[in-house]
């Protein structure tokens, strides 16, 4: 299992997993207009994003799924798996619709040169979006694999 670690504490600061920023990414053309590699990172954030918000606001059912209640160490595991890349009605977010107990939309902001995770809840189905893109099997985290729509 890989080292998580913080870069302060402020809102814009990074969880590091391994020392490094990002957790992931997405593959360039993947999305409309984006011609170059995403990363996917999580910042420290506040109560509207990141891994304050996620705690603050889904820490109950976190605990249950992550009991040390590490939301980086949840985030990696979840970007482990598979699931559907979906363009949410809102500007400038995704949404990845992940299939592992317990199903969960992970919502990304793009900030410029990288998605944040804005938050991670539970969704069993019903994510709305139009469907882009998926991504599959364990490799995700280090290595995407991205099934683009035709």
């Amino acid at each position: 299992m890989p080292t998580f670690t913080q870069s302060g504490t402020g809102k814009f600061d990074y969880w590091l997993i391994d020392g490094v920023k990002s957790f992931s990414k997405i593959p360039a053309n993947t999305l409309p207009s984006i011609t170059v590699d995403m990363p996917i990172r999580l910042q420290v954030g506040n109560g509207y994003f990141g891994s304050t918000h996620i705690t603050a606001r889904h820490g109950k059912w976190l605990q249950r799924y992550q009991p040390d209640g590490c939301v980086a160490t949840f985030i990696h595991k979840k970007l482990s798996t598979s699931g559907k890349i979906l363009l949410l009605e809102e500007q400038g977010k995704i949404g990845l619709a992940l299939r592992l107990n317990p199903d969960s939309a992970l919502i990304l902001k793009n900030i410029g040169d990288f998605f944040s995770v804005t938050t991670i809840y539970y969704k069993r189905s019903g994510l709305q979006g139009d469907e882009i893109g998926r991504y599959t099997g364990s490799s995700w985290a280090t290595s995407p694999f991205i099934d683009r729509k035709r």
